[in-house]
């Protein structure tokens, strides 16, 4: 892989009408001498399946190069589809496209939170230039059709973030013969409970003197964890361990207390204070927000290409989304209190914005929009008025 320091930068570029720089043309070259392999790689994404390995091999000190490396291929295949749409090969690039959108849902197949998180960056590549597309109107209508109808299968067979954690106790099962300091080398932990003896630092989890027990702890602990993922939101509990329905144990449970010597409060002290928690536990809202983040940029990805298509087929952005919608039942705003759908605005220049409240649940206009962390809206603002194609 050649190294490039700014990837958005060739993007934009390959994506403009402007001269190539000579980097740029450097790295086609470099795309154009690597055909069999992308073409390889493409034939594999069309497989229903992808595992790195069975499930009984995971453990933690598994590297990941084979799943962080698809993030390259990604960007491979998306400078091969703009290279297609440069030379009007509109069709071909959006099969590129979808490549790159099916290498985001193997990734995440039977994958852990690494899986994961690598399954939503690829994505977010391929969705910021199909964006950058739709704004520069490279597509004609019926390959955005063929697009959407493509992507939204897709989206519908993209595992959720329930089953990459459900993976990661796997991981954790297979990885309990490992040495402390090994486990702690690997996932970056130097602490561990002063209580825990020196003869049974290898069990990461230890709680009590039990070495076996961090499993147990794990099962509890995702059991409140799962469901909580399952909901909106803006209607999960607080991730952190002052929140009731995440300890691992209700305090005032005296037929819990009765199995340990020590409380049911004691345990959760000893729990936040243990190197799994401290590596995934109190790290799970970030990972959620991954989720979050990558679910609702398949929705305005959606919603943007139904809103070009309605502009290409008469002239203009509807005045309401609904309108773009063949069922008018517009996609509610995953982060809005109320459950309310996502925002729209059609404005005077004949552009149109869509965008949710993002995690701050407040809706501030679509006024400073975008994916990132400082943008107070979450959405895109789409092109502008042309007459019917």
């Amino acid at each position: 892989m050649l190294d490039i320091d700014d990837w958005d930068q060739i993007f934009e570029e390959l994506h403009s009408e402007k001269e190539l720089s000579q980097e740029t043309k450097d790295f086609i070259k470099f795309v154009e001498a690597n055909e069999p392999a992308l073409l390889a790689f493409k034939k594999g994404t069309l497989k229903p399946n992808y595992c790195e390995l069975p499930l009984n091999k995971l453990n933690y000190t598994v590297p990941l190069y084979v799943s962080q490396e698809t993030r390259n291929f990604v960007r491979l295949l998306i400078v091969r589809a703009t290279l297609e749409t440069r030379k009007g090969n509109y069709d071909e690039a959006a099969n590129w496209y979808l490549t790159c959108f099916r290498t985001a849902r193997l990734v995440r197949e039977n994958g852990s939170i690494t899986h994961h998180q690598t399954g939503g960056a690829n994505y977010k590549l391929a969705a910021d230039n199909v964006i950058l597309s739709i704004q520069n109107q490279q597509f004609p209508r019926e390959v955005l059709e063929r697009l959407l109808q493509d992507l939204v299968e897709i989206n519908d067979t993209i595992p959720p973030m329930l089953e990459s954690l459900k993976v990661e106790y796997l991981m954790a099962l297979y990885s309990s013969e490992l040495e402390y300091t090994q486990f702690a080398y690997n996932m970056g932990i130097s602490i561990h409970h002063p209580s825990v003896p020196p003869g049974l630092v290898n069990s990461y989890l230890y709680v009590e003197g039990e070495p076996e027990i961090y499993l147990r702890l794990m099962r509890q602990w995702l059991c409140n964890v799962l469901p909580e993922l399952k909901r909106p939101y803006y209607l999960r509990s607080i991730y952190s361990s002052g929140s009731s329905s995440l300890l691992l144990y209700n305090p005032t449970a005296s037929s819990v207390k009765k199995r340990f010597k020590m409380a049911p409060a004691e345990i959760d002290k000893v729990w936040i204070k243990s190197p799994f928690f401290l590596d995934q536990g109190r790290g799970l809202s970030y990972y959620a927000l991954i989720g979050d983040r990558m679910e609702i940029r398949r929705i305005m990805l959606v919603s943007s290409l139904r809103l070009e298509i309605y502009r290409r087929r008469h002239g203009s952005y509807p005045a309401k989304l609904e309108d773009a919608f063949p069922d008018g039942k517009v996609p509610i705003d995953i982060f809005d209190p109320a459950g309310a759908p996502l925002r729209y605005k059609k404005e005077a220049d004949g552009s149109c914005k869509v965008w949710s409240v993002s995690f701050n649940g407040i809706d501030d206009g679509g006024t400073s929009m975008g994916f990132g962390n400082d943008d107070t809206d979450f959405g895109y603002h789409l092109g502008k008025q042309e007459e019917t194609e």
